[in-house]
């Protein structure tokens, strides 16, 4: 009997971590990859409340998401770092690399 109380504890652990991780992947959302000034994909459209993944594969100053009142500014990033922001309104957001006026990429959140 005591063998069967350490089997069900190892399966309710082992259950557990396959659930955290799936929750975990399951919130990361879509991922945009910027190389070398260029960000694929170029438009995303997500649904409100989706969690964006921007992934640098060069160092990057920083990226900036424009809001009517106020712009949203990531730290700097180095080559393979990356960044999530929540888009919680919908609209166009059209996002740049911090001190450049281009577009890097537009996400439409409806």
């Amino acid at each position: 009997m005591r063998g069967t109380g350490r089997s069900k504890r190892r399966a309710l652990a082992l259950a557990l971590a396959i659930w955290l991780t799936a929750g975990s992947a399951a919130a990361h959302g879509p991922t945009v990859k910027i190389a070398g000034g260029v960000a694929t994909p170029a438009t995303l459209t997500v649904r409100r409340g989706t969690i964006v993944h921007f992934h640098a594969e060069n160092a990057l100053p920083g990226l900036v998401v424009p809001y009517p009142t106020e712009e949203v500014r990531s730290p700097a990033l180095a080559a393979g770092e990356g960044w999530h922001h929540l888009f919680p309104v919908a609209g166009i957001f059209d996002c740049r690399v911090a001190g450049d006026d281009d577009v890097l990429v537009r996400v439409v959140v409806e």
